[in-house]
């Protein structure tokens, strides 16, 4: 569509984001804390059986990897063991004195430098909680809630666990007897981590003329964008680099811009595609996996991940695929810098020279310059897609010559006004050892942009179409839906498993008779405009709610139907909100921010049903300025709450842990 916007600019610094967070926290999104056999006695703990793993054969590895290698590919840092590992044919399960349970599971691989974990099946109830630890019990990670599910019990589209550098770990699973037998735990794979990210071959070991992102002066005017970049995981492979983009309408939404080629290969046993397999549930995207500064110092960076994605549309035309994260890096604790690319779909550069940002051979974050104009090529196409490509050369710079690599592939292409303009598809003779004569090929972005339909091109999702009312009938099975209306949105929609839907209008979402979200599905309604808006930072955050299983009619509404009215006023509390510590044992610290004058605030706090247990404040007046609350609970049972703050402008909740 020629009318459509062509260029969006660069946008979406999002700082502070609204956590309550324990600053040691660090990898998934997680609620922290310590498994419950850390601070308690649990009978047996000493007897746990090791589920031992076979030998890997190193030798046969390593001719694998010396072939990838001089293929150019990315390298493998596991061997993933395929298992069938359940919570009801391994491990040992412990009843304790209150009827919740524990189930404990220690998994050995020698020789292994990680362990990390896929899963077939995942799925946990409200107040069960799964953490995964070392040996020595030094290292924690988690822990995970029925936070992280990502779909519903018995229909799993998978997920994955981070890394545990030790080679034995334990899982260790708390049940409470209310929702005893609910769980659902099944691991398919067992990563054997054969090589480290501190190994030569790995952490440092792209090209030695690589230049770091914090090397000064080439990452000087790239500190915000470099945080849209992240190293895409799957199974035990560093497979490749994508990045956030964002909307004309700056919503927000999670999508992630890679390369179509990266959706098949030996670590995917079936292709994906956005119409016939777009669930990549256990693929993993590493974010800020980056050196401090410009050298690539000793100890390797922390893997700060999230889990599962989405895809929403792909074209080999191109090369690109975009996809929609299932975990939102929005929500990692504590919170990271994010920053969601803008985009120039205009046909040309837009401006001279640029940048490419990526993860060569899955190395730490890299930074290519580039000063010429990129030339339109037929490679990458074999001569059919003519012009679908941008070649280019990157420049000697300060602190080497940065190229592209294994392990790039997917990664953004910038201009100099920091708009992506294509993704990378390869190049020809990659390497360090003449660096000035490889060439980088990059799907364009304005390609991508029109397709024959909407899961073979951008536009759809990037710059959507907003009519003043829509009537949405269809129902909805598989995937992704977006959409959006000025006014109104009526639908009496079906919207099936595992599928994410999502609705945004500027007045009123009437949800008619005959509506219906499955359970297991994804519904969101949002009360905010749709036309394309400049940047505006401090207005960023929209409110919205997400809307669970159900058939949607209200009685007593004249014609039955649900009226979602909720408008997007400007927010009183900002992103101040913080509850520490977390997880608390007596004694809750709530601290926020009022903006605006004379505004009336509700605290309170709810359990895990959504029962009200205690209310600090209600609709207590306050004046512009910082406060803080100090909430007695020292009364209350263990487990999962909400803090909630409630304005006449909106509600803000954070989950918080009681500890034993």
């Amino acid at each position: 569509m020629k009318n459509r916007i062509k260029s969006w600019v660069a946008f979406g610094a999002i700082l502070g984001l609204l956590v309550c967070f324990d600053q040691s926290l660090k990898a998934q999104i997680n609620i922290g804390g310590k498994p419950y056999s850390f601070q308690n006695e649990v009978p047996g703990i000493e007897s746990l059986p090791v589920l031992q793993m076979p030998a890997v054969n190193m030798s046969e590895i390593d001719k694998e990897d010396q072939k990838d290698n001089q293929a150019g590919l990315p390298p493998r840092f596991g061997y993933p063991f395929q298992v069938e590992l359940n919570l009801k044919n391994a491990g040992s399960w412990t009843t304790l004195d209150n009827g919740d349970r524990i189930w404990r599971l220690s998994i050995a691989s020698p020789g292994a430098l990680s362990i990390n974990l896929t899963y077939d099946a995942f799925w946990l109830p409200e107040g069960a909680s799964l953490y995964i630890y070392n040996k020595n019990r030094t290292k924690v990670i988690g822990g995970f809630t029925a936070q992280n599910n990502n779909s519903p019990k018995g229909q799993s589209i998978g997920f994955a666990t981070g890394f545990i550098f030790s080679d034995q770990i334990t899982l260790e699973y708390y049940e409470p007897q209310a929702v005893a037998g609910q769980g659902e735990i099944s691991i398919d794979q067992v990563v054997h981590g054969y090589r480290t990210l501190q190994t030569a071959e790995v952490f440092g070991g792209s090209g030695d003329c690589q230049v770091n992102i914090n090397c000064s002066p080439e990452g000087d005017n790239w500190q915000d964008v470099k945080h849209s970049v992240a190293m895409i995981i799957v199974g035990g492979n560093r497979w490749c680099t994508g990045s956030l983009v964002i909307t004309t309408v700056q919503d927000f939404k999670p999508y992630f811009l890679t390369a179509d080629h990266c959706l098949d290969g030996w670590a995917i046993p079936v292709a994906l595609d956005a119409v016939a397999n777009p669930v990549a549930g256990n693929w993993m995207f590493v974010w800020d996996y980056e050196s401090v500064g410009c050298d690539n110092g000793l100890n390797e960076p922390t893997l700060i991940t999230t889990s599962g994605a989405i895809l929403v549309a792909n074209n080999d035309d191109s090369d690109f695929a975009l996809m929609r994260l299932i975990e939102n890096p929005a929500q990692l604790n504590p919170a990271v810098s994010l920053w969601y690319n803008g985009w120039d779909a205009s046909g040309g550069t837009g401006a001279t020279g640029g940048v490419g940002i990526h993860h060569p051979s899955g190395d730490i974050k890299k930074i290519s310059t580039y000063s010429m104009d990129p030339v339109s090529t037929n490679q990458g196409g074999g001569g059919i897609f003519g012009g679908n490509y941008w070649s280019l050369y990157f420049d000697p710079t300060t602190n080497g010559h940065s190229v592209t690599e294994g392990g790039s592939s997917g990664s953004p292409l910038f201009n100099s006004d920091q708009r992506v303009i294509g993704q990378l598809f390869g190049g020809n003779g990659i390497s360090c050892g003449d660096p000035e004569n490889d060439q980088s090929i990059y799907g364009k972005f304005s390609v991508s942009w029109d397709g024959d339909n909407s899961r073979r091109r951008l536009h759809d999702w990037l710059a959507p179409d907003c009519p003043v009312n829509h009537v949405i009938n269809a129902n909805f099975t598989m995937g992704v839906e977006a959409f959006y209306a000025s006014n109104e949105i009526v639908s009496t929609s079906d919207i099936a498993v595992n599928t994410l839907v999502d609705f945004s209008a500027g007045n009123q979402i009437r949800l008619l008779p005959g509506f219906r979200a499955r359970a297991g599905s994804f519904f969101r309604a949002k009360i905010g405009g749709c036309e394309p808006v400049a940047p505006r930072p401090s207005e960023a955050k929209l409110l919205s709610s997400v809307i669970g299983a159900g058939s949607y009619v209200l009685p007593g509404q004249g014609d039955g139907v649900q009226t979602a009215d909720v408008r997007n006023k400007p927010m009183h509390i900002d992103e101040s909100f913080q509850c520490a510590p977390n997880p608390f044992a007596d004694g809750l610290s709530v601290q926020f921010k009022i903006a605006e004058p004379r505004t009336t605030v509700t605290l309170a706090l709810s359990d895990a049903l959504g029962r009200l247990v205690h209310t600090e404040w209600n609709q207590q007046p306050f004046e512009a300025g910082q406060y803080s609350a100090q909430m007695e609970l020292g009364q209350l049972p263990p487990g999962l709450y909400y803090v909630t703050i409630s304005t006449p402008e909106g509600r803000w909740i954070q989950k918080v842990v009681k500890a034993e």
